[in-house]
């Protein structure tokens, strides 16, 4: 079994995720405007109890490869994150989403930086890559603050709402973490 500790900031709390998240998880994943930029989503309340229940499953794997997190402020779930380890066993794809109403208090950002430290640190990563909508602004300037470097941009590689979309490929290598 593959069990971690919380993952601590100055303001947050990174955990894994409870059953007793339901509500909150919910509240995150089934809000339209967080959904803007990504292929999946909104979702219904029995899809995310479906994802959730299977998110928590991953703490139980041998040898893991998915890290889901809520992520806290005061105790209140105000987004998530994740870590996946791809094939390439030293690489990891991140991610993150928060309820509209944390947006621009940096939050983001502090658990970009905690995600890295933990890859880096806890997971021995060696590399750690981030896909994000070529129009998604607050998610360009969360990585680039974070240290990511822009690696590409892949053109039409996902289909967003019935259209086609660019992203962008940005990564970070251990040694570059500030």
């Amino acid at each position: 079994m593959s069990k971690i500790t919380n993952v601590e900031t100055d303001r947050l709390t990174i955990r894994e995720l409870k059953s007793e998240d339901l509500q909150a998880i919910h509240n995150i994943r089934s809000n339209k405007d967080i959904f803007k930029y990504v292929i999946w989503g909104p979702i219904t309340f029995e899809n995310t109890k479906k994802m959730l229940d299977r998110q928590i499953d991953f703490q139980k794997e041998q040898n893991r490869k998915v890290y889901v997190f809520a992520v806290t402020y005061s105790n209140n779930v105000v987004g998530e994150c994740f870590l996946v380890i791809t094939d390439h066993n030293e690489t990891a794809e991140i991610g993150y989403y928060f309820h509209p109403e944390y947006w621009g208090n940096g939050y983001a950002l502090e658990t970009v930086i905690a995600l890295l430290k933990f890859g880096f640190t806890d997971l021995g990563l060696h590399r750690i890559f981030a896909k994000c909508d070529s129009e998604n602004i607050g998610s360009i300037n969360v990585l680039t603050k974070a240290g990511f470097r822009l690696e590409g941009e892949l053109k039409k590689e996902s289909k967003i709402k019935g259209e086609w979309r660019d992203s962008l490929l940005f990564a970070i290598l251990e040694e570059e973490l500030m």
